[in-house]
């Protein structure tokens, strides 16, 4: 399944999305990525710990525009997916958990190469709340085995 990589869906209690998906090639959270990488130590310790420099299009980024502008949408935030993500889970029947794969994960800025992990604690710096994340699957993992979700009508 290939799909949207960067951006970011907020999503309710409901598994509902907060807003509208914030796509990678808005640019609005430039300067939350800026801040970020000096919050993380400068560029060399944010790629240290994340895997690359922090920059508009991860969602990390988006994270604290989002607790800096749309404050009322963070706070309803409780998990946060990227949209492929979504879209996996929406094909796969809607329920059980989320999930994405570790070439997404490390477009977050909050992932660790080293431990190929999501890191909770750099969600909570920039949303100021931990939130659930997608698990995340390993290269070859079915993810579903839902039957005639996409049938042809050609």
């Amino acid at each position: 399944m290939a799909g949207q990589q960067h951006g970011m869906v907020a999503l309710d209690a409901a598994g509902e999305p907060v807003r509208p998906a914030i796509l990678w090639n808005d640019t609005a959270a430039a300067p939350q990525a800026r801040s970020l990488v000096e919050e993380l130590g400068g560029p060399q310790s944010c790629a240290e710990k994340t895997g690359s420099v922090m920059v508009a299009s991860f969602t990390g980024a988006k994270l604290r525009w989002l607790r800096e502008v749309e404050s009322e949408n963070a706070e309803r935030t409780r998990a946060v997916v990227l949209p492929h993500d979504y879209l996996t889970w929406h094909l796969g029947g809607g329920s059980g958990e989320y999930t994405t794969d570790h070439g997404d994960a490390s477009g977050t800025g909050y992932y660790s190469p080293q431990a190929r992990a999501f890191v909770p604690e750099l969600v909570e710096r920039y949303l100021g709340k931990r939130v659930t994340l997608p698990r995340i699957a390993a290269p070859a993992a079915h993810l579903s085995r839902r039957r005639n979700c996409c049938r042809y009508r050609g």
